[in-house]
């Protein structure tokens, strides 16, 4: 399967110090199969689908196609997150909880990623999934301008 990778930061990021498909550690070892880079216009959308259709509603405002502004509301979404996580958890019994994609499985998954992307974050030097790109902005003040860097496809 492919996805992207969005590098993020709360300062503005030169296009030297962008992501690219050698940054990561690919194959063997790797969660990455391999990466690639991506052309200008297509890293434009994937911003744009981004900020349009997996963050969520109202807690940020792009400001132009490289950053945009946090506008606060993490207590109210971890509040929701967490009666997701129990939702699901208690779903888990002893007869289900080895099957393959089961209540388990969603559960994890939930924990893991829960703005149910395949897209991964790159901040501060790191990858990781959603569930720490949310973490990562639990630490923000309301205002706070976070800045676009490179985007890179991957394959997993």
């Amino acid at each position: 399967m492919y996805s992207n990778i969005i590098q993020i930061g709360t300062e503005v990021i030169g296009k030297e110090d962008f992501i690219n498909a050698l940054t990561l550690y690919e194959g063997g070892y790797g969660f990455f199969d391999y990466c690639s880079e991506v052309l200008e216009a297509y890293r434009k959308i994937v911003i744009e689908d981004f900020c349009s259709c997996i963050l969520p509603e109202g807690m940020f405002t792009p400001i132009d196609e490289n950053s945009l502004r946090y506008n606060g509301g993490i207590g109210k979404w971890t509040e929701e997150w967490v009666a997701r996580i129990h939702g699901k958890a208690v779903k888990v019994s002893s007869e289900n909880v080895f099957k393959f994609v089961g209540e388990a499985y969603w559960l994890k998954r939930e924990i893991e990623n829960p703005l149910d992307t395949n897209i991964r974050f790159f901040i501060d030097g790191e990858p990781m999934l959603s569930a720490g790109f949310m973490s990562w902005v639990s630490g923000l003040e309301e205002g706070t301008v976070l800045f676009f860097g490179g985007v890179i496809r991957y394959h997993f």
